[in-house]
């Protein structure tokens, strides 16, 4: 029995010895696997772990800190060669972070360089913290190292990057800013000596000339325009290109901008005898949300260029609304001409600056190319797109969309007369071509009225000798067969004034004749507006009024001057310049006073009363920004204060922007023209005369 027992008992001693062999088993190799594991963790992550106590010996290092340091893995390393191998340039740093964490014991973090075995220089991030005894005083540091080499590397070409792009954009800024100014400083100084030369030619092309004199000064005027418009191009192109070029929002008026765009070029276009016209939809929204002076330039780029290249026919303009996938709506302008057309292969060329087609149209055609070019790029800043539409020898359509935004008009538009005295009377129209009379007729249906087209004199001759019976008859002045007066000298022998009224539509420069003779009562310019034709129409319908409205049509008008009389000083330091703005005003019946500089300005205001100063910009002393600004500090109400005009070769928004801010009320860019002046004098003695409080004040 007590053999039996010391078996059993020796049996479990062994079981139990078993048991804790293999659960030492089971933790050794648990162990050993989460060593393996954090082994593989710190090769992955080169991080490796250190250990030094402070009595001295030789650190302890993981195999990862080993080859983090180029070292072979368990090579004895002493406590000053650990040191060593820090970069002797954070050495100090290095000595500081481990005091600082005996002596406040609390962990600290560097990133220093470590020279390695094989000399290579790398960068580290050391991480420490003390060990305390049980009476509290450090005893051993240990920590983690980690090589951090790649991403500290990765961040200084980052910064080297970045601070490499900071310099070049501070050079990109600084040049177009020199770009910019270069520019703007040329513009004036070309503008200047242009001033005179068409300020000149303008008033000399007033005077009694011979034809061969007249064709001087014509060229001369003419080459002036030219060179004018290349500035502008330039300038705009450079604005673009540096992206300083930036887009209003606010209403446009679409039939005035567009009207306005074709009072532009009709005199190019007259003088090729072009049919200029237009058409809007219906389902045009009368005002949309935009940058009229853009929408304008762009219109009068895609005619002008037309008009260049069509030697004769017609040059025609249709606004319409069209829809894009998404069912927005997109504003839609096609300038359709009968002109020379562009070959397939040299489309490609069409928007590239200083590009035409070939070089044989700059040649014969002259220009730059700049207008497409810049039209492209207004278009694209506006969201939409421009293209272009040709067969040789047919002519080109130039079409461009921008998204549509219908808003309301600023204020209240122009009373349109009513239309009830219109409806069912007959209008014979009498045009060559078939645009034209398209136009006409969907005009007069829009007004109630029942139109007869004729396509020439012998077919409207024809139906006034076989009895038809018309209420109103308007004739085109440029016919093939006879010309609209001798149509109308036609007319006069079979109906009378009074049984039938004639309006004629003539282009700009066209032969004068005696309309009172011909009985014609009244005579409109192409391309004509659907406003002023409307009312033409009713004046000469209306028997009370339609004698005035001839009169009123055919009679020279009082001058300037007597219409709008001012008291005017003009602030001017270019004598050239003085020359041509004082014999502009004379030509309009006005007298002025001529100053040289803004103290002048101010002096003078202080001895005489001044309905408007003309203030040029640039002047010595005291240029005319600042003149505007003294003047708008001066006591008394605003509207006691003369109204200020700047007259400036700076041709910029900002430009513009900046002298309504220093209080002036109006700006015109130089070269001074004769009918930019006198609308500015006309706004002036409304604002004077009308709306005295509306005086700016500088800074609103």
């Amino acid at each position: 029995m007590v053999v039996a027992g010391s078996a059993g008992i020796a049996m479990w001693v062994w079981r139990q010895k078993q048991a804790a062999k293999r659960k030492l088993k089971e933790q050794i190799a648990a162990r050993e696997n989460a060593e393996a594991l954090l082994e593989a963790a710190g090769r992955i992550a080169r991080l490796g772990h250190w250990e030094q106590k402070r009595d001295g010996g030789n650190p302890r290092w993981s195999k990862v800190a080993y080859e983090i340091h180029e070292l072979t893995p368990g090579v004895p390393v002493t406590r000053d060669q650990s040191m060593d191998f820090i970069h002797p340039d954070d050495r100090v740093a290095m000595f500081a972070a481990v005091q600082g964490a005996i002596e406040t014991g609390e962990v600290f973090n560097l990133e220093a360089r470590v020279i390695t075995a094989l000399g290579r220089e790398i960068w580290v991030h050391i991480r420490g913290e003390p060990l305390r005894d049980e009476e509290g005083k450090v005893h051993s540091m240990r920590g983690v190292i980690q090589d951090i080499d790649a991403r500290r590397r990765a961040s200084e070409q980052l910064e080297e990057k970045n601070r490499a792009l900071r310099e070049a954009t501070a050079r990109a800024e600084a040049h177009a800013r020199a770009k910019s100014e270069f520019l703007a400083n040329m513009s004036h100084e070309i503008r200047t000596p242009l001033n005179a030369i068409i300020g000149m030619s303008d008033l000399l092309g007033g005077a009694s000339l011979g034809p061969r004199e007249r064709e001087f000064v014509e060229t001369i005027h003419s080459s002036g325009d030219v060179l004018l418009g290349l500035i502008n191009d330039i300038l705009d192109f450079s604005k673009i290109e540096s992206g300083q070029l930036s887009l209003e929002q606010i209403p446009v008026q679409l039939r005035e901008c567009v009207e306005s765009a074709l009072d532009l070029v009709a005199g190019p276009a007259a003088d090729k005898r072009l049919d200029l016209m237009y058409w809007m939809d219906a389902d045009v929204p009368p005002c949309v949300a935009g940058d009229p002076t853009r929408l304008r330039q762009v219109l009068v780029n895609l005619l002008s260029n037309a008009i260049k290249f069509t030697p004769q026919g017609e040059v025609f303009v249709r606004v319409s609304v069209r829809h894009d996938h998404a069912g927005g709506e997109l504003l839609h302008v096609a300038v359709q001409d009968t002109g020379i057309g562009i070959p397939p292969e040299r489309m490609n060329r069409l928007f590239q600056a200083f590009s035409q087609v070939d070089s044989s149209t700059t040649r014969r055609y002259g220009g730059t190319g700049l207008g497409l070019a810049i039209s492209h790029r207004l278009i694209d800043k506006m969201a939409g797109r421009l293209w272009v539409e040709s067969r040789v020898g047919e002519g080109s359509t130039f079409r461009f969309e921008v998204p549509l935004r219908a808003v309301a008009a600023p204020e209240v538009p122009e009373q349109v007369p009513a239309l009830s005295s219109l409806a069912g009377l007959k209008v014979l129209m009498v045009d060559d071509n078939a645009t034209n009379r398209w136009i006409l007729e969907m005009q007069a249906k829009a007004w109630g009225m029942q139109a007869t087209l004729a396509a020439g004199p012998a077919e409207a001759l024809a139906r006034i000798a076989a009895g038809d019976v018309f209420d109103l008859a308007i004739l085109d002045v440029l016919m093939p067969e006879a010309d609209g007066y001798e149509l109308a000298a036609a007319i006069r022998e079979h109906r009378t004034e009074a049984e039938l009224p004639i309006l004629m539509l003539t282009s700009v420069g066209y032969r004068e004749v005696d309309l009172k003779a011909l009985g014609i009562a009244v005579l409109l310019t192409k391309p004509v507006k659907e406003g002023p034709l409307l009312r033409a129409v009713q004046a000469v319908l209306n028997a009370s009024s339609a004698s005035g409205a001839a009169k009123s049509a055919m009679a020279t008008s009082a001058t300037l001057a007597e219409q709008y009389p001012l008291r005017i000083l003009v602030a001017e330091d270019n004598p050239v310049n003085q020359r041509v703005t004082t014999l502009l005003l004379q030509r309009a019946g006005y007298r002025c006073t001529v100053v040289s500089n803004g103290l002048e300005v101010l002096d003078a205001v202080q001895r005489a009363e001044f309905d408007v100063i003309l203030m040029d910009i640039q002047m010595p002393e005291m240029d005319g920004l600042e003149a505007a600004r003294s003047l708008c500090r001066m006591p008394g109400p605003p509207g006691e204060r003369p109204w200020l005009v700047a007259l400036t070769a700076h041709a910029t928004k900002a430009d513009r922007d900046e002298c309504l801010a220093a209080g002036m009320g109006d700006f015109l860019t130089k070269p001074i023209r004769s009918d930019s002046l006198e609308m500015a004098l006309r706004r002036a003695y409304e604002q004077r005369t009308v709306a005295p409080g509306n005086i700016p004040v500088a800074g609103e």
